[in-house]
């Protein structure tokens, strides 16, 4: 018979008998805490106990560790005929369960400073299968960075073989703990069993597929130790295709745009038959914004009367007008920006030109009608009156400036994940219970080993059924050994595989973490009107307006035509009064104005 012994969390180590325990049990299960009970039997309930909870025991098997875990239960028993104490200890996974996992991400230093640069700071809210910089991470390193975080954590456990290495969708999750972190993760590989090796100090974690496990071969129907067996066929979890579809929706300045990209295998299996797994699966997509600056321009024409009418309206009133000697200053700014503004990123220049030009012209005594000598003779001639005006130019044409201004890229489409999936779920799983009966627990079938039979059905010696869970009552030499598809797959949900998808989250966030600002959000610079800039009167608005007595006298008024929307205002008739008022006003603009 083996020896065990148990070592308290002081070092003190002794036999099982010495410390007067029994009734050992260990139960080991895939993805779960590990559990030993033991109790202290033929001692009063209410005596000080050895164990206190929270301490660390480690028991031994011949002198080689069998156990390691954390005392989590120490419930007492009075009973009139009987009084004992109980213990539970449970595994590693139950630091795991117990830590909430954290990353790092990035953001502002100082808010009040956006160019005050990034700071790292650990956030529960989570995306799964991410690096810091927005890359990817294969399952295998997305479980590694859970457990080197519970590890930096001071939680007791080592890291050991972690297989699965496929791409699966990022997956954001808020306050989850370490252990929901790894099982999430786990769902994409249906066959993958999780189990420590208690050798070690501390115990390792090893996470493997079924097909990487070592088998272990029972004899059936020849008598003990197999007390009893379950065993059937799944043949509903078998798949005979998986089809994955990854939708991914992309914003560009505000429109959704929707691809479906597909990953199915084999490739040349029908979607549609009859076992066929099709998922669809959300992916963020890419957001873009584009800043966007229109500009409108006519040429300047530097030597036109129609040019030089426009820029100063009172030429409107002159005969026979005559431009000649037209400059600008300087001359490579050919066009005139009517509307918009020209943003300094659009590789073209803008800035104020200086226009010049000599004047000719004749005054009539009546503008209004055409030259008669004898009812409208000329007042005034003249030449080479110098013009000067001040206009926006720029070498741009009409046209809509367009320039990137933010962009989010999406998430990359996982490689390979539908293959993974098939390996998983298209070998037909055995699913049953053994019991085995022996002087003692022989403690080889464990979790972390797939199971065979021999002595019975020929498919049996070859099933490779993964163990989910082994119970030993150590001191009735019995073990229960469960095995099959892992306890989160079930035919009541489409053989429980689509919950992997439908309790996943799309993460639009990707940047975020990253780069410290909210993902999808644009910035775009806003771009202010820059008016004409003209020295003489012209476009601009007329607010007020003085009129002089005729005959040279104090007489005068001024007029408020601020709501006259008219480029010109022209006066057609006024009475002045003796007194210098306006006794009769009629300007013409979008109203008339009487006083």
């Amino acid at each position: 018979m083996s020896e065990w012994t148990l070592i308290d969390a002081s070092g003190v180590e002794k036999t099982f008998s010495s410390w007067g325990l029994g009734k050992l049990k260990r139960k080991l299960t895939n993805q779960a805490a590990d559990t030993v009970t033991f109790s202290m039997t033929g001692t009063s309930y209410d005596i000080d106990l050895p164990f206190a909870y929270a301490d660390t025991l480690k028991i031994r098997r011949d002198g080689v560790l069998w156990f390691q875990g954390r005392v989590v239960k120490v419930p007492r028993i009075g009973k009139a005929k009987s009084e004992a104490s109980s213990y539970e200890l449970d595994g590693p996974w139950w630091y795991l369960d117990d830590l909430v996992f954290q990353q790092n991400w990035r953001q502002l230093a100082d808010f009040s400073n956006a160019s005050s640069g990034l700071t790292t700071v650990a956030r529960s809210r989570v995306i799964v299968g991410q690096t810091i910089d927005g890359e990817k991470l294969d399952s295998g390193a997305a479980i590694r960075e859970v457990l080197a975080f519970a590890i930096a954590q001071g939680r007791p456990l080592q890291i050991g073989t972690v297989e699965p290495g496929v791409e699966i969708p990022w997956d954001e999750l808020q306050d989850p703990s370490c252990a929901e972190v790894i099982r999430k993760i786990l769902r994409w590989m249906p066959d993958a069993v999780a189990y420590f090796d208690y050798t070690t100090t501390p115990p390792t974690l090893h996470i493997k597929l079924r097909s990487s496990l070592a088998p272990v071969s029972v004899t059936v129907n020849a008598g003990a130790p197999v007390e009893s067996l379950t065993i059937g066929p799944r043949y509903d979890l078998q798949r005979s295709v998986v089809v994955l579809k990854y939708e991914q929706t992309s914003t560009v300045d505000g429109t959704d745009y929707t691809r479906i990209v597909k990953d199915q295998y084999p490739t040349t299996a029908d979607e549609n038959a009859i076992g066929a797994l099709v998922m669809t699966l959300e992916l963020s997509g890419a957001n873009a914004s584009y800043q966007r600056q229109s500009i409108t321009t006519s040429p300047i024409a530097e030597n036109s009367v129609d040019w030089w009418k426009e820029k100063l309206p009172w030429l409107k009133t002159l005969g026979n007008i005559a431009i000649s000697g037209g400059t600008r200053t300087p001359d490579t700014l050919d066009n005139e920006l009517v509307k918009g503004t020209v943003p300094s990123w659009s590789g073209k220049e803008s800035g104020t030109v200086v226009v010049k030009a000599y004047l000719s012209y004749e005054r009539l005594q009546d503008s209004s009608l055409d030259f008669d000598a004898s009812t409208n003779p000329i007042l005034e001639q003249k030449s080479d009156v110098v013009l000067t005006t001040r206009v926006r130019a720029t070498d741009a044409t009409s046209q809509t400036f367009t320039r990137l201004r933010s962009f989010t890229s999406g998430e990359t489409v996982p490689v390979g994940l539908a293959q993974a999936l098939y390996n998983s779920v298209s070998s037909l799983p055995y699913e049953g219970e053994l019991h085995l009966k022996e002087d003692e627990c022989g403690g080889v079938a464990a979790v972390g080993r797939s199971l065979q039979l021999s002595g019975g059905r020929s498919e049996w010696s070859a099933m490779a059924a993964v163990i989910q869970k082994v119970e030993e009552s150590i001191d009735l030499g019995e073990t229960k050994i469960k095995f099959g598809p892992a306890t989160h797959l079930g035919a009541d949900d489409l053989l429980g595989l689509l919950r992997v998808n439908r309790s996943r989250r799309t993460t639009y966030r990707a940047s975020e973490r990253s780069d410290g600002k909210p993902s999808g959000k644009a910035e775009v610079d806003g771009i202010d009107d820059t008016p004409l800039e003209n020295a003489s009167p012209g476009v601009g608005r007329t607010s007020r307006l003085m009129l002089l007595a005729s005959d040279g006298g104090d007489g005068k008024v001024i007029l408020d035509v601020s709501d006259c929307n008219s480029k010109e205002l022209k006066v057609r008739e006024i009475d002045i009064c003796e007194d210098g008022t306006a006794k009769k006003i009629l300007v013409l603009c979008s109203e008339a104005y009487t006083g």
